[in-house]
This record gives structure tokens, sequence and C-alpha cells, in this order.
């Protein structure tokens, strides 16, 4: 069970970075910041039990943190969490 497709993550030209990803249409996210890392929580909609075989794009920004960018996808699926994909920039 996927819930995450067609990831990028694109430098802009102010220092920050957009975090690109595709997401099932009945999943929703969440960011937070922990120990200098962002995390995106993936999650299927309350009342859904598969993902749907329908994407939808997302973009989040995200600002580096002492010159380095690192994001973990947490993908909440029924059996427990999955961390992957994690990506990271280092001299930012």
């Amino acid at each position: 069970m996927k819930l995450i497709e067609n990831y990028s993550l694109i430098r802009k030209l102010d220092g920050n970075f957009e975090f690109q990803m595709l997401i099932p249409n009945n999943c929703n996210y969440s960011t937070a910041c922990s120990s200098n890392i962002y995390h995106v929580a993936i999650q299927l909609n309350s009342g859904q039990s598969k993902p749907s075989t329908v994407f939808t794009p997302v973009t989040v920004s995200f600002t580096p943190i002492l010159d380095q960018m690192e994001i973990w996808v947490d993908q909440m699926i029924p059996s427990g969490a999955i961390t992957k994909p994690k990506v990271s920039v280092e001299n930012c």
C-alpha cells in the first residue's frame, strides 16, 4: 500500500524548497518539524481502508535549517507507519 508517488524537491530562488508529491485523492497530509527534520505525514481519510488509484498533486514549502534540508515522509497505513522516502540536502 503506497500513499505517495512521483515526489521531488526543488530549490527556489529565495533559498527555500518546495516538496512536490502526488498522494491519493482519499488521503490527507500534515507537516511538523522535530529535531531539525521536517516530517510529512500522509494518511487515509477517515472511513477509508484502501488508497485511491487517483492521485492529486500537493506542494509544500520548507525553509532550510542550519544550511540543511531533511524531509521524512511518514506513510500512515492501517498496519503501522512506513517512513519513506527520506530526502536530504546539505550545504543549502
